[in-house]
């Protein structure tokens, strides 16, 4: 490249396939939420091309999904002749206007069938319309998959396929900077270029047992429930666009506004596992041979039975360090499944236990919180039943949020189930029309140490 180039821009052109944000206006005729189009930008070199053309979609609503046969215009026209239309957007091109968008073609829902050994295309979708195609797939049988515990050791012996990882960004916040530092095969599964939005998402990793990163990941404490593991023979390009299809789900909550999905935490897969129905699970889970999960003290669950009496919610973190719950798919995806986000959609009944399960853990997490606060203090029934009542009991108070129902719970856990009876002034607090909540909580807080003086007081054995 000359020093002139450098210093002049030129016309640079690209086609970008684009996906709607939520509740923004499309460019194109339809209900498909993805679509193509030509974009030539005045730009010094393709990653400056990439960066304008980032901000200008992120402007008008619209994520990059990815860019296609991205090179200097010049060169395009000396390959594939001057195309009057690419013509026209380049005469459109000044210095005050360095982006021009061509014509957006939707990425029309058809509803191609795949066999169980393929992974499909990203921008394959389901009409909404081919019902029989979704009925089919809600009622294909699909046994849950087996559980068994493992270590490390045995993980690396198990498996003759690949290692991958997918991190969470959010639960180690570190891992980006470990990943440029050491450069694994890796790959993030958005598609955002916003640094602030990358560090809080799922990586996509390649275990090589010689590179650094597959050892700091190993040595991350499991109970920060900082990603998954899995076996695959599939290449690092076809995973992505796998994964990347459930890195959002729509729900009955909303129709139009999608919630991020991060089945990458294991709580949230676990609970997935016994919540979506049999074909979804197939379907999350096509491209993997094993799937490992490390434990912690928070999946246990009634629910999961046969890993509930093998995790002490209250145990050492250190105790659950290298144990490796291995889930074994127990049959082939169905034939006729399709690449479909809306027809992953979440039902209600699938939405509701999401939310009970959810419910339960965050008690749980309570009360492993308190144990820990307060120690030896109390029994382990104790903190379970705090956690319990300050969750159920809190809503009559109007304490939903996290710090107010904690609050609630030490509260309980040391003036008793009948808290606030028998503290007439805190019984007034709490039914106070005054306050907001938050004011009752800090309110609250800071009676606390009061109240424990009020308690001994009470509780001293009077004299004869």
């Amino acid at each position: 490249m000359s020093e002139a180039s450098i210093q002049h821009a030129q016309a640079w052109i690209g086609t970008c396939h684009v996906v709607l944000q939520p509740n923004k206006i499309r460019f194109w005729q339809g209900q498909a939420l993805e679509a193509l189009v030509y974009v030539v930008v005045l730009a010094h070199s393709s990653s400056d091309y990439k960066h304008k053309l980032y901000h200008a979609l992120q402007h008008n609503g619209l994520d990059l999904v990815a860019v296609n046969e991205l090179q200097a215009l010049k060169e395009r026209f000396s390959s594939h002749g001057m195309a009057h239309d690419l013509v026209q957007l380049a005469r459109q091109l000044t210095p005050e206007a360095p982006i021009v968008f061509g014509r957006f073609q939707a990425i029309e829902e058809a509803a191609p069938q795949v066999q169980a050994t393929t992974v499909p295309a990203q921008d394959d979708w389901l009409n909404e319309d081919q019902t029989k195609s979704s009925n089919t797939l809600a009622t294909s049988p699909w046994p849950l998959p087996s559980l068994q515990e493992l270590d490390w050791p045995s993980v690396a012996a198990q498996t003759k396929a690949p290692l991958w990882a997918i991190i969470d960004g959010v639960n180690w916040p570190e891992i980006q900077h470990e990943l440029e530092a050491q450069d694994p095969p890796h790959a993030c599964l958005y598609s955002t270029l916003d640094e602030e939005n990358r560090a809080m998402a799922p990586w996509l990793v390649k275990l090589d047992p010689d590179n650094p990163v597959t050892e700091r990941f190993v040595e991350q404490d499991q109970v920060n429930h900082s990603g998954i593991v899995f076996s695959s023979n599939q290449p690092i390009k076809v995973l992505r666009e796998h994964f990347r299809l459930f890195t959002m789900l729509w729900t009955p909550a909303d129709d139009k506004s999608p919630i991020y999905y991060r089945f990458y935490d294991p709580r949230v897969l676990l609970d997935s596992l016994h919540t979506l129905d049999d074909w979804k699970i197939g379907r999350l889970l096509q491209p993997i041979e094993q799937l490992y999960i490390p434990l912690s003290p928070l999946l246990g669950l009634a629910e999961h039975e046969d890993i509930d009496n093998s995790v002490d919610l209250f145990g050492e973190e250190y105790t659950y360090q290298g144990r490796i719950l291995a889930v074994a798919p127990q049959a082939e995806l169905p034939d006729g499944t399709v690449n479909s986000r809306k027809a992953f959609k979440v039902t209600e009944r699938e939405f509701e236990r999401f939310g009970e399960l959810h419910g339960v853990r965050a008690e749980r997490q309570l009360a492993r919180e308190l144990s820990g606060e307060f120690q030896l203090e109390f029994s382990t029934d104790s903190y379970r039943l705090a956690a319990n009542m300050a969750c159920t009991q809190g809503k009559s108070f109007y304490f939903t949020s996290q710090k107010q129902v904690r609050t609630l719970a030490q509260s309980y856990l040391l003036f008793g189930t009948d808290f606030p009876k028998g503290y007439p002034d805190i019984e007034q607090l709490m039914s106070s029309n005054e306050l907001l909540n938050w004011q009752k909580r800090q309110a609250l807080e800071e009676w606390i140490p009061k109240g424990i003086a009020r308690r001994n007081i009470r509780n001293m054995p009077k004299m004869a």
